[in-house]
C-alpha cells in the first residue's frame, strides 16, 4: 500500500531512470564524488542511502526513498547512490540490470585508514572505528567483498582510483562525463545540498563544505598504523586494484 501512496504523491518514481551506484569504502572521497554527481543538472542524489540493493524492487525503492526527501529534477535521468558497507547487500545480477552503471573505487590503505581513525576520533571517540585493528579489519573485509563482487560481473563495471579526484580531477571528470554520456562535463565546483556535513549522509568536514575540490588533507594519524596491518590491508589493496582493473570496462587510474 506505501509504495501506491508514494507513487500517488510522486509519480516520478515510475519514470525511467539509470541508476549509478557507487561501490566502494568509507573515506575514499564518496561524498565529493557524490556531490559533484548531484550537482549536475541530469542527476539526482549525492549522499548514501544506507541501503541495499537485492533486485529491481530495490531500484524502485530507492526512488521511493528519495523522492519521499527530494524534489524531482526535471532535467535529470540519472539517480545516485553510494554502498560503502559489507551489511548492505548487493545482488550481482542486479548490476547487469541495463539501467545499472557500477563504478568501484579504491583508496589506498596509507591514506584511507588513518582517515577513518581522525574522523571517529572528532565524531564519535567511543566508537569502534576508534580502534586501528577494527578499522583495518573493516577495510580488507570490504575490499574482499567487492572483489568479489566484481568477479561475477566481468567486463560489466567501470573503475576508479579514488584519488583521481583529487591529483588529476580535470581527467578523471572528463572520462566520467563520457561514460555517463552528460550533456555537458561534470565540473570540480559543487553546490552544498540540504545534508551535507548532517546526520549520517557523509562527510562532515569543512573542505567538504567549500563547494570545490581540495589538495589532499594532511592527516596527524598517517604513520600510526602498525607494520603488520599496514601489510594485510596493503596486500588485499594491491590485489584487489589489479582484480577490478583488469576487469573493468573502464579504469580512470
Amino acid at each position: 500500500m506505501s509504495i501506491i501512496l508514494d507513487t500517488l504523491k510522486n509519480p516520478q518514481i515510475l519514470r525511467a531512470k539509470k541508476h549509478i551506484l557507487l561501490l566502494s569504502h568509507m573515506r575514499a572521497y564518496t561524498s565529493l564524488f557524490g556531490h559533484i554527481l548531484g550537482s549536475h543538472s541530469e542527476v539526482e542524489g549525492y549522499y548514501e542511502m544506507h541501503i541495499g540493493y537485492h533486485s529491481w524492487k530495490s531500484l524502485i525503492r530507492q526512488k521511493q526513498q528519495y523522492y519521499k526527501e527530494h524534489k524531482h529534477k526535471p532535467s535529470a535521468h540519472y539517480l545516485f547512490d553510494k554502498v560503502l558497507h559489507n551489511e548492505h547487500h548487493v545482488s550481482s545480477n542486479l548490476l547487469l540490470n541495463k539501467n545499472v552503471i557500477p563504478l568501484f573505487s579504491l583508496r589506498a590503505p596509507e591514506e584511507t585508514i588513518p582517515s577513518i581513525l581522525s574522523l571517529y576520533q572528532k565524531v564519535n571517540p567511543t566508537h569502534q572505528f576508534n580502534n586501528v585493528e577494527f578499522a583495518t579489519n573493516y577495510y580488507v573485509a570490504r575490499l574482499e567483498y567487492l572483489s568479489n563482487l566484481a568477479s561475477k560481473i566481468p567486463n560489466q563495471f567501470y573503475y576508479l582510483d579514488a584519488k583521481m579526484l583529487i591529483t588529476n580531477s580535470s581527467v578523471a571528470l572528463k572520462k566520467l562525463s563520457d561514460i555517463l554520456q552528460l550533456n555537458s562535463d561534470l565540473l570540480p565546483e559543487y553546490k552544498n545540498m540540504e545534508k551535507t556535513g548532517k546526520g549520517n549522509s557523509g562527510d562532515h568536514s569543512n573542505e567538504l563544505k567549500t563547494g570545490e575540490i581540495q589538495n589532499e588533507r594532511k592527516d596527524n594519524n598517517k604513520n600510526i598504523l602498525p607494520q603488520k596491518l599496514f601489510e594485510q590491508a596493503q596486500e588485499k589493496y594491491l590485489m584487489c586494484r589489479s582484480s577490478l582493473m583488469n576487469q573493468a570496462i573502464l579504469s580512470i587510474n
